[in-house]
């Protein structure tokens, strides 16, 4: 054919050189070059032919045709304009000026011009689809889904038209007609991809996976280099568990498509949602070198730092996500834990109450965001949250007692009592609670109220040691002694290693004369805190009791390393120090003791005595004579 082609265009020519007014040689060579697409040389011999025929509407139309395909479209549009003057009602002359219209972002001249051709011939398909195609640009879709649709009653098997009658009801949500216009195109043509991916994604948005993932698999069938479809096929693999394939996939869809961030991050989230934090890692990296303001992926990067508590670099990392606008509660949730993690309580203040923005009735960060008001002693803003927490809750019992907190803590105790009760109210099971409750009792006295509290929590929570020993701690200032003492046995058994009890049971026996048992439980407290200063000083008071000089004086010398210095324990050790005449070591602990206001005539006889042993008679005639002075006063 092309030969012919060529043999005829020689001929034209030939004629052409020997008679330049031969109109049907110039449209014949006119309308060979255009068939060869040689569109330079067709509008050539077109524009020749007006030389003698300027009003023919025939060149006119086929030179914008060609002026068309060269992009002329303003000379284009001229031609169509003059072929139509002498053909009004030429409806492919008015088609293909809708078509230029079109083309130059005129829709609606577009629309008026393909509109007058379907009124001239209603049956022909091609403005029907063009005018389908101009409503399509002008964004009312539904107008062009009728025109599509009577086009396709004059040629139903156009795959052109079913495939964009498809992408009309596709973009409207229209899903079951696309659908069926997808399949129609199938039908028609089985190994068109293009309507098999577009079907997919339907089936995709339609949450129907398996369908999806059928056509995909066939797109890759026919179209195996297909940028999209790998990706979008590991996305329905990864929805219905098969990650193993999916990675596949992904890691398919970078082969392709390697300057894609979108794909490095989907496939990086996998690997994070597998526990693969490390390939994970890699995966978002190279999504940011395409992508330096992906937002999500920093914000993945970040959870992926916390998982390594690398806190420091995922406070960074969702800052910079923060910085390109991100804005979501799990992000400022996030940072907020991260701060909370360094200790940074102005940001995870901050970063809290942005998430509450977003989840007002949160518990986690309610209660998270009322410990940093809390840590930062913020009490008046703890009280604010709470009150707020426990007007939209008022059945959470934990918000009472964390309101119960914030009142202790700037100092409104009644306030306090009553939403530690009021939580308690709701569940009587915060032992948290009940003892903050119990504190207010102690400190304001009311030993009935703390018994009661007590007693009531030990029948909930009968092996719990810290209620036994508060409640004894309650008896002994009701001077019920025997039930004090019962409680801090209870408590013994039930926690041999307590750290308070062997002290407040040993205190208890002494200041009640049980000297044998005080200084066996102290004994037993001092080797569980050898830091407890008080405890060794009653050790000393105990064995001082029963007359065993030496274990009580070790005693004492054991507590003055221990605790701030005590007159009684600075007379105790200086006299023990007198008797062994270590004189110097005796003045040094008894001069400390003589500066105490309760000092007495004992510390001034006993300087007396440590002078003459150094041989300072006068210093000790001043002190023995301060001794008689205090003691006439007394």
């Amino acid at each position: 054919h092309l030969g012919q082609l060529e043999k005829a265009l020689d001929e034209y020519l030939k004629v052409a050189e020997i008679n330049d007014e031969r109109i049907d040689a110039l449209i014949r060579l006119g309308k060979i070059y255009a068939s060869l697409e040689k569109w330079e040389d067709a509008a050539r011999f077109y524009v020749r032919v007006f030389d003698t025929d300027p009003g023919n509407s025939i060149i006119h139309f086929e030179l914008g045709k060609v002026y068309d395909h060269l992009n002329r479209l303003t000379d284009a549009l001229n031609e169509f304009e003059a072929a139509l003057v002498n053909e009004p009602n030429n409806s492919g002359i008015l088609t293909h000026i809708g078509l230029i219209h079109r083309k130059q972002g005129n829709l609606d001249q577009a629309i008026s011009r393909f509109t007058r051709a379907i009124q001239i011939d209603n049956d022909n398909p091609v403005p029907h689809r063009e005018l389908a195609m101009a409503y399509i640009n002008k964004g009312r879709v539904d107008k062009a889904i009728g025109e599509f649709k009577e086009a396709l009653k004059l040629e139903p098997d156009n795959i052109l038209v079913n495939i964009e009658l498809a992408k009309a009801y596709a973009s409207q949500g229209i899903s079951d007609e696309a659908i069926e216009a997808y399949k129609k195109t199938i039908t028609l043509d089985p190994r068109n991809s293009s309507a098999h991916f577009e079907l997919g994604v339907i089936y995709s948005a339609q949450g129907n996976s398996e369908s999806a993932i059928s056509e995909f698999r066939t797109v890759v069938g026919l179209s195996p280099t297909h940028k999209r479809v790998h990706l979008e096929l590991a996305r329905q693999l990864k929805i219905t568990e098969r990650n193993d394939e999916a990675i596949g996939e992904y890691l398919k869809a970078i082969e392709l498509d390697g300057e894609n961030a979108i794909v490095y991050y989907e496939l990086g989230d996998l690997y994070y949602q597998k526990g693969n934090n490390s390939e994970a890692l890699k995966m978002f990296e190279e999504a940011l070198k395409r992508q330096h303001d992906y937002v999500d992926v920093y914000q993945k990067l970040g959870m992926i730092r916390m998982s390594f508590d690398e806190w420091q670099k995922a406070k960074e990392l969702f800052e910079k996500a923060i910085e390109l606008e991100a804005d979501n509660y799990s992000l400022y949730k996030e940072l907020g834990e991260a701060c909370e993690k360094l200790g940074e309580t102005t940001c995870a203040v901050e970063s809290f109450e942005k998430a509450l923005e977003f989840k007002p009735g949160d518990l986690n960060i309610i209660y998270r965001l009322g410990a940093q008001y809390k840590q930062s002693a913020n009490f008046e803003a703890m009280i604010k949250l709470y009150s707020k927490a426990v007007e939209a809750a008022p059945k959470n019992a934990l918000f009472f007692f964390e309101l119960g907190e914030a009142y202790k803590g700037s100092g409104h105790i009644e306030k306090a009592a009553e939403n530690y009760e009021m939580a308690l109210s709701l569940n009587e099971n915060l032992i948290e609670c009940i003892y903050s409750l119990g504190n207010i009792f102690w400190e304001s006295e009311n030993y009935d109220k703390m018994v009661k509290l007590y007693k009531k929590a030990i029948n909930r929570y009968p092996t719990n040691s810290k209620a036994h020993f508060e409640l004894g701690k309650a008896y002994y200032k009701q001077l019920k002694v025997g039930d004090a003492i019962a409680e801090c046995k209870k408590v013994i058994n039930l926690d041999s290693n307590h750290r308070e009890v062997y002290f407040e049971l040993g205190k208890l026996y002494l200041d009640n004369g049980m000297l044998e048992e005080s200084a066996q439980t102290l004994e037993k407290a001092v080797k569980i805190t050898p830091e407890l200063g008080e405890a060794h000083f009653l050790l000393g008071k105990a064995y001082e009791g029963m007359n065993e000089k030496e274990k009580s004086t070790q005693a004492f010398k054991k507590a003055k390393g221990q605790m701030e210095e005590n007159y009684e324990i600075l007379l105790k050790v200086g006299a023990d120090y007198l008797e062994k005449e270590a004189y110097e070591d005796a003045l040094r602990e008894l001069e400390k003791a003589s500066k105490f206001a309760e000092a007495a005539s004992t510390v001034y006889f006993l300087l007396g005595k440590t002078y003459r042993g150094l041989g300072r008679n006068e210093d000790a005639i001043k002190a023995f004579e301060k001794a008689d002075e205090m003691m006439e006063k007394d």
